[in-house]
């Protein structure tokens, strides 16, 4: 006889109050649980477990399997129907953990950015996949006129101190890759007009080590951003911050340049890259 799956310590076979959420949400949530309970499960599960798992006829149950597996979330494990996590379950629990391990490490760094300077800090993760930026970690400023949580949308890198920090220090390919939209304009509804001019900024950040942008994705805004490397020396993200236009002063830039610099370079060593893959 099969034995019923569990998930999160509960029994799967279902009940009243389960059925009539299911009623609500519909297949997804149903699709939900059965990934859940193949993620629990200490070993590979049989069609009819998971079929009993979410209550469906094993037909149904076995059209749903298909489904998940080709976008590889469950596979087939052995020659009889039984299933397990696939890859693409994998690397999204691999990808969670890693950016939750990630915040915890930079947030001592972008706490004391802000404590010293008390403007907002965001530490950018650079998603490969999507080719985009994404706020990893933000912590902000005392004061009243500041950017909060909606100015920190995930983002192209073509625009901000922070898309070009991370930019400069692709490798060729990947450069090419990002280059090839460089026709969109920027939130502000600035273009690109000359690549070879944006090419020759590239490769000043790349001699001074950070990046600097006004009114690029938010008007009346200027930045300053830092890119972060992994052990591998690949960049991985960037610090960034951003001020109003009207509480930035020109004389400021050397420190603020030095600061974004130096917090960079302090999470790159956190994450086991070189020091000299910072320039100075």
């Amino acid at each position: 006889m099969a034995r019923k799956v569990k998930s999160g310590g509960d029994e799967m076979a279902g009940g009243a109050a389960q059925v009539q959420a299911d009623e609500t949400v519909g297949p997804v949530a149903r699709a939900f649980r059965m990934v859940r309970a193949i993620a629990d499960a200490p070993r590979p599960v049989s069609l009819t477990e998971l079929a009993e798992a979410v209550e469906l006829a094993p037909s149904t149950a076995h059209r749903m399997l298909q489904l998940l597996a080709r976008i590889q979330i469950v596979g087939r494990a052995g020659e009889r129907q039984h299933y397990a996590p696939g890859p693409e379950l994998r690397r999204i629990a691999i990808a969670v953990a890693r950016n939750a391990d990630v915040s915890e490490r930079v947030r001592e760094h972008v706490q004391a950015l802000v404590a010293v300077l008390n403007t907002t800090a965001v530490y950018w993760n650079y998603d490969t996949g999507a080719r985009m930026l994404v706020a990893g970690e933000i912590q902000y400023s005392t004061h009243l006129i500041d950017f909060r949580e909606g100015a920190f949308a995930p983002r192209p890198l073509l625009w901000g101190a922070q898309g070009r920090a991370v930019l400069a220090f692709l490798d060729e390919a990947e450069l090419r890759a990002h280059l090839a939209v460089a026709g969109a304009a920027s939130p502000t509804g600035r273009r690109i007009e000359d690549v070879d001019a944006l090419q020759a900024e590239l490769a000043e950040i790349r001699e001074r080590g950070f990046a600097r942008s006004q009114g690029h994705t938010i008007a009346d805004a200027v930045g300053f951003a830092a890119p972060v490397f992994g052990g591998d020396g690949r960049v991985v993200g960037c610090i960034g911050i951003p001020m109003p236009l009207s509480r930035f002063r020109e004389e400021d830039a050397p420190l603020l340049s030095r600061a974004v610099v130096d917090t960079a370079a302090a999470i790159s060593a956190e994450f086991g890259a070189s020091v000299s893959t910072h320039r100075k």
